[in-house]
């Protein structure tokens, strides 16, 4: 679990540094920017939900 948390980890930042590209020539309305800033928050939502979870499991592990 702790490599697919590391894997959404990256694809956040790849995400992040397109999204403040893209940011840079297109205005916050623009179907592109609200497409990725729509994907990025997915991601960051399915990191907390796996954090979350890992943290729990570990903290349960031995009950």
């Amino acid at each position: 679990m702790a490599r697919k948390i590391a894997r959404i980890r990256i694809s956040i930042e790849e995400t992040r540094r397109e999204l403040l590209s893209l940011g840079k020539y297109k205005t916050l309305t623009d179907p592109e920017v609200v497409r990725l800033s729509q994907h990025l928050d997915r991601l960051l939502n399915k990191y907390e939900a796996l954090r979350r979870d890992y943290i729990y499991r570990l903290q349960h592990k031995g009950a």
